[in-house]
Formats: C-alpha cells, sequence, structure tokens
C-alpha cells in the first residue's frame, strides 16, 4: 500500500491513491494563523508525528519539498512526486478537500481565503527581510554614497564664496575638513589668531602662513551678518561630514554582527560595499569569485563588451588596503586572491549557521600576499 502525504492551506492530509483522505489534520481557519504555520516547519513537526502514528505502508510520498524535509529530519523514509494522481484530484478540487477539514466551503470563498494566506504570507516574508541586518548595511552604504556626494559638492561652493572675504585661505588650507574647521571657528579674518587655528587642527607653521596671509589679505571686508552666514554654513558642512565618519563607525559595527567572516576578510567597510552592490549578503554569497573581483566595475564591463576595452581587473575590491597599495601589475592577482577567500566568508556568513573562518582564512590570505608580492608577479 502506498500512502500519499500533502501539505495543503488547510492542513495535511494523509490519502490513498485515490484520494481518498485516510486522516487529516486541519488548521484554524484563519489567514493569519495558517501563515504562521506555514512559515514556521517546526509548528508541523508535532501534527506529522500525530498523523503518520500506526502508519502502515509500504512507501510513504509526498507532494511538496517542506514535508520531504520534514520526514528526513524524522529519519522517516518518503519519496517526493508531486505528479501523483492522488495528488492531482486533490489539486483539480481543493475547496472540497477543504470542506472535509472546515465544514462546507464555496469555490470563491476557499479562493478568498488563498488571497488573504498569500497576503499574509508577503507581510510575513518582507518583515522577515527588512529584519535582515544586511538590508540596514545596504541602507547605511547609500546615506554615505550620498553624504559623499553633498559633501564633494558643496565644498567647492562654500570655499568659492569665503574667497571673498579671504582667498589666499583657499591655497593655505587644501583640506576641506581644515578649511570648514577654521570658518566655522573664526570666519572673520581680521580676528583670527594663533589659538583659533590651532584649535581649528593647523599646525603652528601653517597657523602662522595664515595670520600673514590674513594681515596682507586683499579680499573684501564683510559685514557681522554676512561672516555668520559663512559660519552657519561652514558648521552645516562640518557636521554633515561627521556625521559620514560616525555612520562609517556604525557599519563597521554592524558588519561584525551581519557578516563577521566577511569582516575579518576584508575591511568592513569594503565588505559592505560588496553586500549593497550586490544586494544583500545571499546574493553576494550566492556569485563565484570571478563576479565577486569585478563586482562594481559595471562601466568597464560595459566598455570591454561594447568597444572591446581591456576588461576590468577589479571593482569595489579596488577600495581593499591589498589591491590598492599593491603593484599595478600585481593589483589583478590580489583581487583574486581577495575574491576567492571573499566568495567562502560570505557563504559562510550566509549559510554557515553561526561558524566562523574569518581568521584562518585571513592568514591564509596574508601567506599568499607574501608569496605574490615577494616574486613580484613571476610564477
Amino acid at each position: 500500500m502506498r500512502a500519499f502525504l500533502a501539505l495543503q492551506p488547510y492542513g495535511i492530509l494523509l490519502l490513498d491513491h485515490k484520494g481518498k483522505v485516510l486522516k487529516s489534520w486541519g488548521f484554524p481557519k484563519d489567514p493569519e494563523k495558517i501563515a504562521s504555520i506555514l512559515t514556521d516547519e517546526s509548528l508541523l513537526e508535532e501534527p506529522l508525528r500525530k498523523l503518520l502514528a500506526g502508519l502502515k505502508a509500504d512507501e510513504l510520498v509526498v507532494g511538496d519539498q517542506i514535508l520531504k524535509d520534514l520526514l528526513n529530519k524524522a529519519d522517516i523514509k518518503s519519496i517526493l512526486s508531486p505528479a501523483e494522481e492522488a495528488f492531482l484530484r486533490l489539486r483539480r478540487t481543493p475547496h472540497r478537500y477543504a470542506s472535509q477539514i472546515w465544514g462546507v466551503v464555496k469555490q470563491k470563498d476557499y479562493f478568498r481565503m488563498l488571497n488573504e494566506i498569500g497576503i499574509e504570507l508577503t507581510r510575513i516574508g518582507i518583515k522577515k527581510q527588512l529584519s535582515s541586518l544586511d538590508q540596514q548595511v545596504i541602507k547605511a552604504i547609500d546615506y554615505i554614497d550620498h553624504a559623499n556626494k553633498a559633501l564633494n559638492v558643496l565644498a567647492p561652493a562654500i570655499r568659492e564664496w569665503y574667497s571673498i572675504h579671504f582667498p589666499e585661505l583657499n591655497d593655505l588650507v587644501e583640506d576641506h575638513p581644515l578649511f570648514m574647521k577654521v570658518v566655522s571657528l573664526q570666519p572673520d579674518r581680521r580676528k583670527m589668531t594663533l589659538e583659533i587655528l590651532k584649535k581649528a587642527g593647523l599646525s603652528d607653521a601653517k597657523a602662522r602662513q595664515v595670520m600673514e596671509a590674513a594681515r596682507n589679505s586683499i579680499g573684501a571686508d564683510f559685514e557681522e551678518s554676512d561672516l555668520e552666514m559663512l559660519r552657519k554654513v561652514a558648521e552645516n558642512w562640518t557636521s554633515l561630514y561627521e556625521s559620514r565618519k560616525m555612520v562609517e563607525a556604525f557599519i563597521e559595527d554592524l558588519m561584525k554582527r551581519a557578516a563577521p567572516n566577511l569582516s575579518a576578510v576584508v575591511h568592513p567597510l569594503v565588505g559592505a560595499r560588496l553586500i549593497a552592490v550586490a544586494g544583500g549578503l545571499n546574493r553576494l554569497a550566492s556569485l563565484p569569485a570571478s563576479s565577486i573581483q569585478i563586482l562594481g566595475a559595471h562601466k568597464a564591463i560595459f566598455m570591454h563588451l561594447v568597444k572591446g576595452a581591456k576588461p576590468p581587473k577589479h571593482g569595489v575590491l579596488f577600495q581593499a588596503k591589498e589591491v590598492r597599495t599593491a603593484p599595478k601589475k600585481l593589483r589583478g592577482k590580489v583581487a583574486r586572491l581577495l575574491a576567492t577567500k571573499i566568495a567562502i566568508a560570505a557563504r559562510v556568513d550566509a549559510f554557515g549557521d553561526g561558524r566562523y573562518v574569518g581568521d584562518e582564512l585571513r592568514r591564509e590570505i596574508d601567506e599568499k600576499l607574501r608569496e605574490i608580492l615577494g616574486r613580484g608577479g613571476r610564477k
């Protein structure tokens, strides 16, 4: 005798070869509760155990991979064959089988219930997806990118504006954060002191140069209200800059929780950007090392395919210190080495159930790097 086990939205059914219900376990007639049961396999274990208690069948056939996995877990032999006649009959008239569990159910009511269950399953799926830490990583990286664009656009505009009052400072202090710090502390060049400039972060020699330039400046004199506006603008820029640094520190901490192995293999910010470009940790874990190596090099790949330019050797991985500081002719080889270990680390983070191999992978990278750099690219 063959027995057929089916998981349906209204319950679990044990059928004979003609589709006749031998035993059943019904679910509550509530879309929210049904969705919870269908997304939590542990809630199916007890009903299955009771349904199969005392079953005498030569072969147990299941029509669903979820049931197959649960039976394997319980060391119960079964075969997966969803095209059996018993399952086909079940799928032809599902509302009639549902009526045996819930009482009389009309076809339109059954489909309405299916629709509501589908909505609940979607809600659970979205909530689960949004709860994953890698989604936070992706959004934080997006914030960093937008902050960088804003900082890079605003800095030249503020410099040019302030150059009307003190044009010499633009050449003397090229670093944007230092420049903004000086302006935010004291925008009036006539009131600048050595103490204020050193407090902004300038060296003693540079501060004296600025003082000398301020005394002989050809810039226009501003009203107090004009200088106050420049001070506020520079303060806002500095605040955004500090905010970006704060988010970077947050990402580093977040990555150690979301992808500890990946964070051990490459700098957490590089790992976070790889996750962001791939679209998630699971997506990154599914990519081969060769794809990870050039991840983010979309333009270069396009030029290679369309105009026959040289294929890219790295994408996001160029931001890794190991690639960036390597001799140009070795960067492709170093990027390939990193990509290989990153692929392993991402897979362990995504599917390794908390396993940690990050230190071991990092040690292998360091050993291989010494070998590659030591022989200077010679085989």
